[in-house]
């Protein structure tokens, strides 16, 4: 399952609609983008999935829901400092994670 995560701001509703709409638009198209460059074998299947919320509670929850194997997330290589003041998601993912997880750099 390809799962991404959309945070979301405090916006009026109607905003939140025509931005939901294009997201999901955008997002279908780089899933179809993904799956094709992954080449898989024709008898895999895969799903996705697009969430909205606080990115690393999603994504815990929904491996947790799925009794997912693997977690597999890439890490976009934040200094020290930087992960101080942001934090890190991958960190808290590999703090939180009741699965295995594949990290890529």
């Amino acid at each position: 399952t390809l799962v991404h995560v959309q945070s979301r701001l405090e916006l009026a509703q109607p905003v939140w609609q025509a931005i939901d709409e294009a997201f999901e638009q955008r997002m279908h198209e780089r899933f179809a983008g993904t799956i094709r460059a992954l080449n898989l074998p024709p008898r895999l299947r895969v799903e996705t999935a697009l969430l909205v919320g606080e990115p690393v509670e999603e994504l815990l929850g929904f491996s947790d829901a799925i009794g997912a194997d693997l977690l597999v997330s890439g890490s976009h290589g934040h200094t020290l400092f930087e992960r101080l003041l942001v934090g890190s998601t991958t960190t808290a993912l590999l703090r939180g994670a009741h699965c295995s997880m594949l990290v890529g750099h």
